[in-house]
């Protein structure tokens, strides 16, 4: 007699004697909502309970005015499993054991319905994306993305499988966007760091509204602080060398350029000539960087230092002394900023090491439908558990019947609950504290985009007529700019208290911003 097989709901959930098995949904899987970060111990305490109670407590179910589920995010404080039971399809529904040691294994797959239709989400690198089944929904293609499930036992001393239903998780974000920079394009990125971190800000001259480096408009830095802002450049500049160019800020702080060979001996030897002075000053660029390099640990340590714990007595003749002659904006790197030499060399260096690709930026593959008004209905999911025989020629699969239907929320959903969340804002703002946070936020810009950007400053006609780039850009090239997400965090915040007690003048709306409240700290001594 040929075996058969049935995905149930969760057999803790079956009515004595199993008299609800004509209902429609005995024979689907269960999905389960928690609000907790403990969902799963939550569950397996559910799970493992004798009464049903505690396990249906745990049922999704739709929010009010709403005959659809909705899927929350766990940023929202929201996690959600699934559960069924396999059984044989003779009375009684005894459980089917899942041989793993001649092949067998079950999982579960999500499904996409569009008008009717079930899609399945192929998870390979040349055909991802949302693929109709057509008519027969009951069949797994090869390339379709596989869902684990686990095992569990109830208090009835009868199995179960559950599984995690990835409504937000980076393992879904991984469609990859074509065409990031312009086909045959050569410029090494890493030049145009180069020019960003040190080459850019002296090459400057003063810009329309008097700011440069050390300067801004109607005030010029004091010269204590322009030595802290040289030092620090500095720095950039070693670390710089560092991540590319490992090998020669290796040598320049141990003192063994003479070591190196080809293009990164040329760019040390430079560094160590009179080419590379500080202008009025025997200090050489090489030997500013050693010296950083060496005091790299101490000009990192947290707080606002004026450079007195190392040493700095601005004393000429003491060599191991941050001492004006550092100042970059008194003393001028020699030829720097008409032949940029430095960019140079370390262009023919970076030629001997390979330049890493640019990572592609990710595109969701959950992407709520709707419009822009969240009220609207969205894509409709439903999830298929599936026991496979592999043993068999050909494998046989067995389906169960689909879950009930349900939506997964946008992060901006007005029905989303409001998790608390608590945003720890950065504690040292010096120069050391904040330079030590990575640049790890890129904004990808066009080169129209760009334009834009620079052409703001008495360019409002050209700007809005998109015209040619005021630069003189020949270029199609986007550009990639990186910023600190702790300082992009501490920026945003004072911009939107600013803004907020601007606008409240004429919407009264900061009770339903924000609410205040002291929080006990340790003094500082």
């Amino acid at each position: 007699m040929a075996e058969t097989f049935d995905w149930l709901k969760p057999s803790l959930l079956w009515q004595p004697g199993a008299t609800d098995m004509l209902r429609r949904g005995f024979f689907r899987p269960a999905l389960h909502e928690f609000t907790t970060d403990k969902f799963m111990e939550d569950f397996l305490a559910a799970a493992a309970s004798a009464a049903p109670k505690p396990l249906s407590d745990t049922l999704a179910r739709a929010p009010a005015g709403r005959s659809t589920l909705k899927f929350f995010q766990p940023v929202h404080g929201n996690f959600y499993l699934t559960s069924a039971s396999l059984c044989c399809h003779v009375p009684g529904f005894p459980d089917r054991e899942v041989l793993a040691g001649e092949g067998e294994s079950v999982f579960f797959v999500l499904r996409k319905k569009i008008e009717g239709v079930e899609y399945a989400w192929d998870a390979g690198e040349t055909n991802r994306g949302w693929h109709s089944l057509g008519a027969d929904p009951r069949v797994v293609p090869e390339g379709e993305e596989r869902l684990p499930l686990f095992q569990a036992q109830t208090g009835q001393g009868r199995q179960l499988f559950f599984g995690y239903i990835p409504v937000s998780s980076q393992d879904t974000y991984a469609a990859a966007v074509t065409d990031l920079l312009p086909t045959g394009h050569q410029d090494d990125l890493r030049l145009h760091e180069l020019d960003s971190r040190f080459i850019g800000p002296l090459a400057m001259t003063t810009s329309e509204d008097g700011s440069t480096p050390f300067e801004s408009p109607g005030r010029v830095a004091d010269p204590d602080v322009q030595l802290r802002i040289s030092v620090y450049m500095l720095l950039d500049l070693w670390e710089y060398l560092d991540q590319y160019l490992p090998e020669v800020a290796a040598a320049l702080r141990d003192g063994t350029t003479a070591q190196l060979a080809g293009a990164a001996r040329d760019l040390t030897d430079y560094l160590e000539s009179n080419l590379a002075t500080f202008g009025g000053t025997s200090l050489t660029l090489g030997d500013a960087l050693h010296k950083v390099s060496n005091d790299r640990d101490a000009l990192n340590q947290p707080g606002d230092s004026d450079l007195v714990a190392l040493g700095y007595t601005d004393d000429p003749s003491d060599p191991n002394d941050f001492t004006s002659d550092y100042n970059l904006n008194a003393n001028k790197l020699t030829g720097l900023s008409d032949t940029l030499r430095l960019r140079g060399r370390v262009e023919a260096a970076l030629l001997e090491v390979p330049e890493t690709k640019p990572e592609a930026a990710p595109l969701p593959k959950f992407a709520p439908a709707g419009g822009n008004d969240l009220t609207e209905p969205g894509d409709q999911y439903v999830l298929r558990y599936v026991y496979e025989r592999a043993q068999c020629d050909p494998p046989h699969r067995h389906l169960s019947r689909p879950t009930r239907a349900f939506e997964l929320a946008p992060f901006f959903d007005p029905d989303a609950p409001g998790r608390n969340i608590r945003v720890g804002l950065p504690v040292d703002v010096s120069i050391a504290g904040l330079r030590k946070f990575k640049k790890n936020v890129g904004f990808i810009m066009s080169k129209e985009l760009n334009a834009k950007l620079e052409s703001l400053k008495g360019q409002e006609k050209a700007t809005l007529d998109n015209e040619a780039d005021p630069q003189g850009v020949s270029i199609d090239i986007g550009w990639i700019c990186s910023f600190s997400l702790p300082i992009i965090t501490l920026c945003a915040f004072i911009l939107l208290m600013i803004i907020v007690i601007v606008l409240n003048l004429v919407f009264w709306w900061i009770p339903l911003l924000k609410i205040c409240f002291p929080i006990p700290l340790i003094a500082k001594k």
